[in-house]
């Protein structure tokens, strides 16, 4: 068996248990969590070395496009589709991978590690978005500036609250976010200024 495939073992071992309790569901290296409009997925995904994973967290609402663009139905909906988006890596360094080890001890010991950073680091994420509407109602542009999340926001950030701002009924908040966003995306992101122009229409 490779490291790899050790290593997934003892995530599924050690980690997945504690998941299925939190209400995820699935199989494989993805799990989601959906409720009403809300879903929040965990997924493992191996480092470009071939010899560590990184444990990413995403969490998005069911009404959103991603970027402004397709949508996705909440059980295949993928982390990288999510407009909320961390990991849980190793200290200090986001970018740093868990090793998978070369041997199952070593797996099973870096797991162990990964669990207990998980377990400190997810619930903090994911109370960021902890239910619809209640998490998103509050939420304007002076409110992120004066506390920002950062990791947590895909590049189409100020669009995605715009979007989530009108579907609340928020005209003047979403108005206020679409109008930011154009400020700061480039006049080649056409789609990304369609999808604005769209907010600032509706409103």
């Amino acid at each position: 068996m490779s490291g790899r495939n050790v290593f997934l073992a003892e995530v599924r071992r050690q980690l997945y248990p504690e998941l299925f309790q939190q209400g995820f569901r699935g199989s494989g290296v993805t799990l989601r969590r959906v409720a009403g409009e809300l879903i929040h997925v965990v997924n493992i995904q191996g480092s470009s070395s071939g010899k560590g994973g990184y444990v990413n967290l995403g969490a998005h609402l069911a009404f959103l496009p991603r970027a402004g663009l397709v949508h996705d139905e909440p059980a295949r909906l993928t982390k990288y589709r999510c407009a909320f988006r961390t990991r849980v890596n190793p200290e200090p360094h986001f970018h740093l991978a868990w090793p998978y080890g070369g041997s199952r001890a070593e797996a099973a010991r870096n797991v162990s590690l990964l669990r207990e950073a998980f377990c400190i680091r997810a619930p903090q994420f994911f109370s960021h978005f902890a239910s619809y509407p209640a998490s998103f109602s509050d939420v304007t542009p002076s409110s992120l500036e004066a506390a920002p999340r950062p990791c947590f926001l895909a590049s189409g950030s100020l669009l995605v609250w715009a979007q989530i701002a009108l579907h609340l009924g928020n005209a003047d908040t979403a108005r206020a976010f679409a109008k930011i966003a154009l400020t700061k995306c480039s006049p080649a992101a056409s789609a990304y200024r369609d999808a604005c122009e769209r907010v600032l229409a509706a409103t």
